[in-house]
């Protein structure tokens, strides 16, 4: 059922973001210039945009279109900031800073709505909230997930300062490989990225689910200068 829904989600998202991006865009971009749109290869978020793209939609409009692969939300901000893309997709949180100070970016839709899952490794016996204090949690720092995860964690009355933040932009430090070689304790995954975690024995949060925090959708959205 959730994955019926997950698709059916994504479907509309992809025809606002097809729609809007023709719309939106002014006409001088379109007739002279190159569309430079950053995108994080291999995220679902970006399901949309990757469609678009190999379906030659750009093309049927006479859109002249240069993918910037980029490896995170934070690298998205840095680019769209300094002007080096003209239109990038990544966690909203990514740009309150920027656009609190002045950063000319707007918001045009969103990209896609997405379940957030918090995994934990079973043989450290975390299975509440207050359990994670004192214990290491893998985080892109300024993305979507940092902030849902410490909007939560306040909400659940947990001090955020006795977690210790594990910054994972740097590529050798992929969630993933660091959850195996137990160097953290726990990891925020995308509904996409549910299987990997769970073959190789990670487990969602026992208190995520029963609040129902797995049930909630977290938004990315469509960003250009």
């Amino acid at each position: 059922m959730k994955r019926k829904i997950f698709y059916s989600i994504l479907l509309v998202c992809l025809v606002l973001f097809v729609i809007l991006l023709f719309f939106i865009l002014d006409k001088p971009a379109q007739k002279s210039g190159v569309i430079r749109i950053g995108y994080m290869p291999g995220n679902m978020n970006g399901a949309p945009f990757y469609v678009a793209y190999s379906k030659g939609f750009f093309e049927e409009r006479d859109l002249t279109v240069e993918i910037v692969p980029l490896s995170s939300g934070s690298e998205v901000k840095q680019a769209i900031s300094a002007g080096q893309i003209d239109i990038g997709f990544a966690g909203a949180s990514n740009f309150f800073i920027p656009i609190s100070k002045g950063v000319p970016i707007k918001i045009i839709a969103p990209m896609s709505f997405t379940h957030t899952y918090l995994f934990v490794r079973p043989d450290n016996k975390t299975r509440t909230f207050k359990d994670l204090e004192g214990k290491s949690i893998a985080i892109s720092p300024g993305g979507i997930n940092e902030y849902e995860i410490r909007r939560i964690l306040k909400k659940e009355g947990v001090d955020a300062n006795k977690i210790n933040f594990v910054n994972i932009i740097d590529k050798i430090n992929r969630p993933i490989a660091l959850m195996d070689k137990k160097a953290v304790d726990a990891v925020p995954v995308d509904y996409e990225d549910f299987p990997k975690y769970s073959s190789m024995g990670a487990v969602p949060l026992e208190e995520w689910n029963t609040k129902g925090y797995n049930e909630e959708y977290k938004l990315d959205q469509y960003l250009r200068t």
